[in-house]
C-alpha cells in the first residue's frame, strides 16, 4: 500500500515537472504579436498592453506567454479599457509561437464641444471631443475651423444622458457618452429626416430643461444663420416631421423649404398639431 502511494506521488511529481518543463519550451511560447485594424491608435502602445498581460507566471511555474495558457480574455479587456478609440478586439491563434490581435477603431461622426451653447461662434480655444455614431466620447479633437463636423452641446448629465458625473473635469470626459445610444440614434434619425426635406443642420443642443434644439444652415452666404427647430425628446419624430413639412408647404407654397431659413429665428414643434414660426421683423 505504501509502495503504491509512493509510486503515485512519484508519477504525479514527474508529470508536474514534465508539464512545467514543456510549458517553458520556446516552441510553445508566444514570441510574435501581430496587430491589425489600428489606423490611429499606436501599435507600440497596444503591444505594450498585451505584453504586460503575458509577463510573469501562474503559480510561479507556468508562464503567461504559453500559447495554451495566455490570458486571452484579459488581453481583450485591457485593450478595450486602455484605448477609448477601440470598440472591439479579437485575439486569435496563428501558430504555436504567434497570436494576432485584431482591433476595430471608432469612426468620427461628430463633435461634443461644451455643456453651454455659445451665443455666437464657437470659441476655438475651448477643446471639443470626437464622438462616434452612438454618442460615445473617445478622443479630444484638434482645434480646427467651424463646420468641419456636426457639433453637439449640452451637459453630459442632462436628462437621458449617462456615465459622466456632474462636475466632471473636461479631461475626464473621454470614455463617457453624450446621450444614451437610443436617444442619440433618435437625434441622428431626426437630423436625416430634416435633410430629406432639404433642411441642412449643423449643431444640436440639449437645454437645461431637457428640450432639444437643432440648428439649421442658412441658404445665403451666412450658412450658419438659418434659425433653429425646438422639439421634445418624447415626441414621435415622424409625426412632427410630417407636421413640419405640411406647415412649410402651406406657409411657403411657391418656394417650399428653400425659403424657410430667410430671417428665421425658430420653429417650435412641441405643440400638438401645431407648428409655430418666428421670424425677425
Amino acid at each position: 500500500m505504501i509502495l503504491k502511494a509512493a509510486l503515485f506521488i512519484g508519477a504525479a511529481f514527474f508529470l508536474l515537472v514534465l508539464l512545467i518543463w514543456g510549458s517553458r519550451s520556446e516552441y510553445v511560447r508566444i514570441a510574435d504579436i501581430y496587430i491589425e485594424g489600428n489606423k490611429i491608435t499606436s501599435e507600440k502602445k497596444i503591444r505594450e498592453v498585451i505584453q504586460m498581460n503575458m509577463a510573469g507566471t501562474y503559480a510561479w511555474f507556468f508562464p503567461h506567454d504559453n500559447i495554451f495558457l495566455y490570458p486571452k480574455r484579459r488581453i481583450k479587456r485591457d485593450v478595450l479599457n486602455t484605448f477609448s478609440r477601440i470598440y472591439d478586439a479579437k485575439v486569435r491563434f496563428v501558430d504555436l509561437t504567434s497570436i494576432v490581435v485584431a482591433v476595430k477603431e471608432r469612426k468620427i461622426y461628430a463633435l461634443w464641444c461644451d455643456d453651454v451653447l455659445p451665443k455666437r461662434e464657437r470659441n476655438l480655444s475651448v477643446p471639443c471631443y470626437f464622438v462616434d455614431d452612438s454618442g460615445f466620447v473617445f478622443a479630444e479633437a484638434p482645434r480646427f475651423s467651424m463646420n468641419v463636423y456636426f457639433e453637439f452641446y449640452g451637459r453630459l448629465n442632462a436628462p437621458f444622458v449617462n456615465e459622466a458625473p456632474a462636475g466632471a473635469e473636461r479631461g475626464d470626459l473621454i470614455g463617457t457618452s453624450f446621450l444614451t445610444p437610443y436617444e442619440f440614434g433618435r437625434v441622428l434619425m431626426f437630423k436625416n429626416l430634416l435633410e430629406s426635406i432639404d433642411l441642412e443642420t449643423y449643431k444640436f443642443f440639449v437645454r437645461e430643461d431637457g428640450e432639444y434644439e437643432i440648428f439649421l444652415k442658412g441658404k445665403s452666404a451666412m450658412e450658419t444663420a438659418g434659425g433653429k427647430i425646438v422639439f421634445s425628446p418624447k415626441q414621435e419624430l415622424e409625426k412632427i416631421l410630417y407636421d413640419l413639412k405640411l406647415a412649410i408647404d402651406t406657409k411657403f407654397p411657391e418656394g417650399g423649404s428653400q425659403d424657410i431659413t430667410q430671417g428665421l429665428e425658430y420653429i417650435d414643434l412641441r405643440f400638438s398639431n401645431k407648428v409655430l414660426f418666428k421670424f425677425t421683423p
